[in-house]
């Protein structure tokens, strides 16, 4: 049981540590809001009235577009790549590994920071945790972070 348990849990995992249920791009969050806000824009007429100093607004609209039609949503690094060139992705295929915590060098992996440089104080700690806890109490841990507002994302 909780073997299967761990392998369901697994395809929400990211080959980086990364818990795919918390992140904006998988729960459409952003798809979700560029919706709403292109509502709220047609509802006051704000491309007839206001003139922005740093956009256009047919930029704007494109913009919109491609976050309403979902290009950025993810379905999980597991199920379906949205990132196709990642290279954590790669390399971890390349070595036939479950994620970067089996590997022995994801302290310096340069591949790992790369991935993580706009949260480098989750790179380590993630990985880390996986490799020492696993994956069922890692997505213990992260959803109660989640859920108690805390979305590293």
């Amino acid at each position: 049981m909780k073997e299967r348990k761990e392998k369901n849990n697994l395809q929400y995992i990211g080959y980086c540590g990364a818990y795919c249920r918390s992140c904006l791009f998988f729960n459409r969050i952003i798809s979700e809001e560029a919706k709403f806000l292109r509502y709220l824009i047609e509802c006051v007429h704000l491309n007839r009235w206001y003139k922005p100093y740093t956009f256009s607004w047919e930029n704007a609209e494109k913009f919109l577009k491609e976050m309403e039609e979902g290009r950025f949503n993810c379905k999980s690094c597991r199920i379906e790549p949205n990132w196709k060139e990642c290279p954590v992705h790669l390399c971890v295929k390349e070595k036939k590994l479950q994620g970067c915590w089996k590997c022995e060098d994801f302290h310096s992996c340069e591949k790992l920071k790369q991935v993580w440089k706009n949260h480098p104080d989750y790179l380590e700690s993630f990985v880390e945790t996986i490799k020492k806890k696993g994956i069922n109490e890692w997505i213990e841990y992260v959803e109660g972070l989640y859920k108690g507002g805390k979305d590293f994302l």
